[in-house]
């Protein structure tokens, strides 16, 4: 009976939701990579006032 001991002892494992886990950390990842594109975002706007770039393809609607 060696099998019924292995399984009650990792029953648990073995029925765990580990999605759970996988959705926290895709969750994680998703909400590092808009902290990055927020910095960069950041970067690239104070880039172009220090240094007045025009990029092309984009619309100046200031006036």
């Amino acid at each position: 009976m060696r099998w019924k001991d292995a399984l009650e002892s990792e029953a648990e494992n073995i029925f765990a939701d580990k999605r759970k886990k996988e959705n926290y950390s895709k969750d994680r990842v998703i909400d590092e990579l808009y902290k990055t594109i927020g910095q960069r975002e950041v970067e690239i706007s104070w880039l172009k006032k220090k240094f007045s770039i025009e990029i092309p393809g984009e619309i100046d609607i200031s006036g």
